[in-house]
């Protein structure tokens, strides 16, 4: 979890936390809550994107702050559910909103939920398999699994690109999948079944060729199914 709070978060928050925690003498237990607790809305800030300063909402708790966690936690979860106005930039029906909306132009974000959602089909797995760094995967990149430009082949296993799908799922959470750079630029812009054939080397590219199994079709209900499975796994864990 410090791992991840450190890929995500802002360090010029992050340290004075940490420092803090660490001269209070706070357990390795209590460590982690005060992580788990700053990612979650650290990754709240960067999903949402929006320009209230997190700092601010954070100041007079870690001011407070001599060693007990949970003051801490207890204030980023009340941050999750309220709806007064001063606080709630960051609150659950906002994330969700944001989730399930246009990653367009948030590529680096969105690889880290990807990463985050990598590590949790890990986790759901059989024991024995550590869970990946955010470096794990050389020159990550986020792939459209339907592509960017539209493969015009009569085949492409794609659904046709019309307003709804270029607006509401080309640059969906459900569309991208997390590649190498080496991997995603030499598949280009393929068909389905091709890109699908590479699909071997994370979990999340082995999801896709179960979703797929039946038809080899890459269509919208497939995407939104996807980005259920993603939204919800980040709604339950941050």
């Amino acid at each position: 979890m410090a791992h991840t709070v450190w890929i995500i978060g802002q360090p010029a928050i992050i340290f004075p936390f940490v420092i803090k925690a660490y001269s209070n003498g706070v357990s390795d237990d209590d460590f982690r809550l005060l992580a788990k607790a700053l990612t979650s809305v650290f990754l709240r800030h960067r999903v949402i994107g929006t320009r209230a300063v997190l700092t601010w909402r954070l100041n007079d708790v870690f001011k407070k702050f001599e060693g007990d966690v949970h003051a801490v936690v207890n204030h980023i979860e009340w941050m999750k559910t309220t709806t007064d106005g001063w606080w709630d930039y960051w609150n659950n029906v906002e994330f969700k909103r944001m989730l399930e909306g246009n990653f367009d132009g948030g590529h680096g974000i969105a690889k880290i939920i990807l990463w985050l959602y990598e590590n949790h089909l890990i986790e759901k797995g059989k024991s024995g398999y550590g869970l990946k760094r955010y470096d794990a995967v050389e020159k990550s990149q986020c792939e459209h699994i339907a592509p960017n430009t539209e493969n015009k082949d009569a085949n492409s296993g794609y659904c046709p690109y019309d307003d709804e799908f270029r607006e509401s799922y080309l640059n969906c959470l459900g569309n991208y999948l997390l590649l190498s750079g080496h991997h995603n630029e030499s598949i280009g812009n393929t068909t389905f079944e091709a890109k699908r054939n590479t699909y071997t080397q994370l979990l999340q590219q082995q999801e896709i060729r179960n979703m797929t199994e039946q038809d080899h079709l890459w269509d919208k209900t497939k995407i939104d199914k996807r980005k259920e499975l993603i939204v919800d796994f980040v709604m339950a864990t941050f």
